[in-house]
């Protein structure tokens, strides 16, 4: 049996660090550090789901690339390399699988693999959503329900010690929601696991950066 990753995700994987080195430097992440800023600079939001790692988990049909999770998690440690403002995994790794689960009932799929819309997500109200205060969407999971708050509808800013993960409050939900049942039920367990992976994926890529500049300093360093 063979656990190492294949050529082409490898190589996905190296398209996308030569992306982010190009297009997400530093600098511009620390841009969305500064008041007022939007928390994901939109025209680099586009650019990621132009080269497909916002829609790596959505269906073919609606123009993702029907990935699994093995696929994902090379593409979201990238992102954690370069510090990727912005709540990706919550919207690539757990948003767009779990509405193409259920049968996409907003319509959003396509918007949301282009890039050309953000979706977040939240665990019930007066919970946290990353980059709920720029986010088109935040979607609301509780128990079998899922509800769907648009724009302007999340609270203000909540501090944050990540500045690159913007939080906003989510405020009492609506009476109808997006879906309800079973099948939201199940789909909401999922989102949990795929946040986890997510969010581990993006910690991994973090820390390696994290090592290579301590010992890139280490080597530079004269006392």
């Amino acid at each position: 049996m063979e656990f190492a990753f294949s050529e082409e995700q490898l190589a996905f994987r190296d398209a996308v660090r030569d992306f982010l080195e190009t297009e997400c430097p530093p600098a511009r992440v620390r841009e969305q550090w500064e008041p007022g800023a939007p928390g994901v600079p939109r025209d680099l939001w586009l650019k990621l789901g132009g080269i497909g790692v916002l829609g790596m988990r959505g269906p073919e049909t609606a123009g993702g690339a029907g990935a699994d999770e093995v696929d994902t998690v090379l593409a979201l440690e990238e992102t954690g390399r370069a510090a990727f403002p912005g709540p990706v995994v919550e919207h690539a790794a757990v948003a767009v699988p779990m509405l193409a689960e259920l049968g996409d009932p907003a319509g959003w799929l396509p918007a949301a693999v282009a890039g050309e819309i953000i979706i977040t997500v939240a665990e019930g109200a007066g919970a946290n959503a990353c980059g709920g205060v720029c986010a088109d969407v935040v979607l609301v999971g509780e128990a079998d329900a899922l509800f769907a708050l648009e724009q302007g509808t999340c609270l203000g800013a909540v501090p944050s010690v990540d500045r690159t993960r913007q939080l906003a409050r989510v405020p009492s939900l609506p009476e109808q929601p997006l879906a309800r049942g079973p099948a939201v039920a199940r789909a909401l367990v999922a989102a949990r696991d795929r946040a986890a992976l997510g969010a581990a994926a993006q910690l991994i890529g973090l820390g390696d950066r994290m090592l290579a500049m301590s010992v890139a300093y280490a080597k530079e360093r004269r006392q």
